[in-house]
């Protein structure tokens, strides 16, 4: 079964991520490098939205700690569940 969360044209652009409503949770959605994946929108480090933070090095960078001196990076397929979507 799949959910549409957005339409093509809401999705977010190169290198950048967003947040979406899902069946009563939020999830982050990000485009790395031209790859769209969904994935849960809390980082694991700090509890952070993921889909608030940014692409660095091919990784989704939590937002709380982007700023500090330690980055905390979600690498996709490793953080929690990762959904691929589907073009």
């Amino acid at each position: 079964m799949f959910t549409k969360l957005a339409s093509q044209s809401d999705l977010p652009g190169l290198n950048e991520a967003k947040e979406f409503p899902c069946g009563g949770k939020t999830v982050c959605v990000a485009n790395v490098n031209g790859e769209i994946s969904a994935m849960e929108n809390t980082c694991l480090h700090r509890g952070g939205p993921l889909g608030q933070g940014v692409i660095s090095g091919g990784k989704v960078v939590c937002p709380c700690t982007a700023g500090s001196g330690t980055r905390r990076r979600a690498k996709l397929g490793r953080q929690g569940r990762r959904w691929p979507c589907i073009r």
